[in-house]
């Protein structure tokens, strides 16, 4: 045997390098899973539970206010009321050009028509908050 090699084994814990190995570890056990996420509240800013279905008559109240400046006002008017006013202009356009429609659904299909056609801007432009002067 080489000299080199013959050092180097004696240098070397060959028992420690020959020793069997340990018993393999049971990996397949049971593991607890994570615990359930907790519900998530959104953020309200008041007390109410149904302040979502109110904020299109906080949009309303603010743009008839006296306050509201013209440029706001006809923003609102071109795009949203534009669309509504010009279905419903379309509802009455339909109605009158067909002959066939009786008399009662004509009616009330101009009725409707109109309706949405002034929705929009009645809100928008009827000035419905005066000062109430108190005495």
């Amino acid at each position: 045997m080489n000299p080199t090699l013959r050092d180097l084994g004696t240098h070397t814990n060959l028992d420690e390098l020959l020793r069997p190995s340990t018993p393999e570890l049971d990996l397949n056990q049971p593991v607890e899973g994570a615990p359930p996420t907790p519900e998530i509240e959104v953020a309200r800013s008041t007390t109410d539970p149904f302040q979502v279905n109110f904020a299109a008559v906080d949009i309303a109240g603010k743009l008839h206010n006296s306050r509201t400046g013209s440029g706001m006002k006809l923003f609102a008017l071109v795009f949203v009321g534009g669309p509504i006013t010009i279905f419903g202009l379309g509802v009455v356009a339909a109605a009158w050009s067909n002959p066939g429609l009786g008399v009662v659904r004509l009616l009330f299909a101009t009725l409707l028509g109109l309706l949405m056609a002034g929705f929009w801007p009645y809100i928008i432009f009827a000035n419905r908050r005066k000062n109430s002067r108190s005495s």
